[in-house]
């Protein structure tokens, strides 16, 4: 479990990175792409990540809380503008 949820947290950074490139390109207008010419899917790939390693920092037994908590927190924050439309 612990080693399944380590791979799915670098697969979303990755998946995050990805995203992040090609918004940018297509908000400088380098690259046409339709579904990243807003920030929304920039934003669902970063909630996920945030929650993906929320989880992972909770499996390490030798880390504090502190560490998931804000995790987590930047991905509730994420979800809150996405909620309000601030894209």
């Amino acid at each position: 479990m612990k080693k399944l949820i380590g791979i799915l947290a670098w697969i979303s950074v990755v998946i995050t990175s990805l995203c992040l490139i090609l918004t940018m390109l297509s908000s400088y207008y380098i690259v046409n792409i339709q579904c990243f010419n807003n920030y929304y899917l920039f934003q669902c790939s970063i909630a996920v990540t945030m929650f993906l390693w929320s989880i992972k920092q909770l499996l390490l037994k030798d880390k504090e809380w502190i560490d998931s908590i804000i995790c987590m927190l930047m991905g509730f924050v994420t979800m809150f503008f996405m909620f309000m439309k601030v894209y």
